[in-house]
């Protein structure tokens, strides 16, 4: 993160804990000052949790009841402003993406907004042709990722061939529109949407 700072920031943010195996503090969670808004951004109430595993191998009632009463007092600052609790349950993709889901849904919106607002800034800059590429270019792979994410959740755990073919088009299509705008524009987030290959395409070309 200290690497990649001050352009990048978390889009979620998983504190986990075995309540097996693990001894969480008796002491309440305070990070330090605006550690969270710094790492995650100001809405980081709703891209941290605190989860939870491994609730199954708890055999008595008092282990189970000590645990939750731990995991609330530990976590209640957080929980106050905003954090979440929850549990993981029993380990499987279905109960693993009702935890990343909904973190993968809200970059997903983040990062269509953000381009969104530099498109917007550098509107007069870009030729009219090409900002309607771009634009649209956005709103479809946003369309894309988006039921791809919702086909995760459904229990996909990979693209199908015709998935990976359109998101295959998609990079070459966003490279080449990332050729257009390279030469003129501050674009960060646009460059990191469409010209993710860039680097490893110029390497390969020389």
């Amino acid at each position: 993160m200290q690497q990649l700072k001050p352009h990048v920031q978390l889009d979620g943010l998983i504190f986990m804990h075995n309540v097996c195996t693990n001894k969480i503090s008796e002491r309440v969670f305070l990070p330090q000052d605006r550690l969270m808004e710094s790492l995650c951004g100001q809405d980081w109430q709703q891209k941290v949790i605190f989860l939870s595993s491994r609730w199954t191998h708890l055999s008595q009632r008092t282990s189970r009841e000590n645990k939750e009463v731990e995991i609330t007092t530990y976590w209640s600052q957080m929980h106050n402003q905003g954090a979440s609790i929850a549990r993981y349950e029993i380990p499987s993709l279905e109960n693993a993406w009702k935890v990343l889901g909904p973190f993968a849904l809200r970059a997903l919106d983040g990062r269509q907004h953000r381009i969104r607002e530099e498109l917007s800034r550098h509107r007069e800059s870009i030729k009219g042709d090409i900002y309607a590429d771009t634009s649209g270019f956005v709103d479809r792979k946003t369309q894309f990722l988006r039921a791809l994410i919702q086909g995760l959740g459904e229990g996909r755990a990979r693209m199908t061939e015709e998935e990976q073919a359109t998101y295959s088009g998609l990079s070459r299509e966003g490279l080449l529109l990332w050729r257009k705008l390279e030469s003129e524009l501050d674009v960060r987030e646009i460059e990191q949407w469409l010209g993710a290959e860039k680097s490893s395409h110029k390497h390969t070309s020389l």
